[in-house]
């Protein structure tokens, strides 16, 4: 053994290369920074100084908060969540719409949102359509309707969590939108689940000018009345007409003084069983007070009709119908509700 107590010698004693004065292995900790290797090196492991664990400079963007230096930081430099790209805390947009208006060119994808501003619900995740008809859309409902034989829950809670594979049954809370909306989508897409998808990607979407009413009520005490519709995606897209809801149920049908369905229908009506005709217009599927959430067996594909209409879709279209008065399957329909 040689004289010296290290495991390496390169025969000077300069403390900026691979081996130390002390003819020690360089590393992260040890006090002195490695030329061409390490950013700093402050003699120790924390995370939350000046250098990280790994040597380099702290930064706004890396992940971890700096102590007395930085409010947050969420590990990126996007000014549109909760921590903006200075590392300052933010209160994120209330809507897809909001997102819209101050970024132009934002892409459909999932943001953080605050519909009720600081202090209230905490901010959380939503998927934004940018594109369809103009953009700002925010998903706030989804609903497999073979799923169960419960129906859909009143969506002035929320009911569920946000998958966006839309693969699950969800739904934000309505009212935390409501004040801000003018405009409601109902959109359908037959046999498969969504990831990602705008409602352009949908087999019918239509859109619903939002009911004149300061708040949302699931309230359906008589007949629905007449509503301004347009239809965004499949048969007669483009086509304006009116369909008819119920006050600002978005819904129709009395059951029990509730909404009995969710969507439009093609006729005024109050009556839980009257479907209608699958016309262009008409898109619903029942709440949890509707009859019609156990036509048939969930369990049992084929046997689970009268469960949704489809915005005058085809009678069978991935082996899902819906249209269902020659009681067809409705295999595995995927209802969305979207706001701006």
């Amino acid at each position: 053994m040689g004289p010296f107590a290290g495991d390496v010698d390169d025969g000077n004693d300069v403390d900026s290369d691979a081996c130390l004065s002390t003819c020690e292995a360089a590393s992260c900790g040890d006090g002195f920074v490695q030329a061409d290797v390490e950013e700093c090196d402050d003699a120790n492991m924390i995370e939350t100084d000046a250098c990280r664990s790994t040597c380099k400079h702290a930064s706004c963007g890396d992940g971890v908060v700096e102590a007395g230096v930085e409010a947050c930081d969420d590990g990126n430099q996007d000014n549109l969540d909760t921590c903006s790209k200075a590392c300052e805390e933010l209160v994120p947009a209330p809507s897809c719409k909001a997102i819209l208006a101050l970024v132009p060119a934002a892409t459909s994808k999932v943001y953080t949102i605050d519909p009720d501003g600081a202090g209230g619900v905490d901010p959380f995740k939503a998927f934004c359509d940018m594109q369809t008809d103009g953009g700002g859309w925010t998903l706030v409902l989804n609903r497999n309707v073979n799923s169960d034989n419960t129906g859909q829950p009143d969506i002035q809670a929320t009911n569920g969590a946000f998958d966006n594979t839309r693969a699950s049954n969800w739904n934000f809370d309505i009212d935390l939108f409501w004040a801000g909306t003018t405009q409601v989508v109902f959109a359908n897409k037959q046999n498969d689940d969504c990831s990602n998808c705008g409602i352009s990607s949908y087999h019918s979407a239509i859109r619903v000018e939002k009911p004149v009413g300061q708040t949302y009520k699931n309230d359906c005490p008589g007949l629905a009345q007449a509503v301004n519709v347009q239809k965004l995606v499949g048969p007669n897209a483009g086509a304006s007409s009116m369909a008819y809801q119920c006050g600002t149920s978005l819904g129709w049908g009395n059951c029990g003084g509730k909404v009995c369905h969710f969507g439009t229908h093609h006729k005024s009506t109050a009556t839980d069983a009257d479907w209608g005709q699958n016309l262009w217009q008409e898109m619903h599927f029942p709440s949890t007070r509707s009859v019609s959430k156990n036509a048939g067996d969930y369990m049992v594909e084929p046997s689970a009709y009268c469960r949704s209409y489809g915005g005058g879709l085809a009678a069978n279209l991935n082996e899902s119908s819906t249209c269902c008065l020659s009681k067809q399957k409705n295999a595995k329909a995927r209802w969305t509700l979207w706001v701006r």
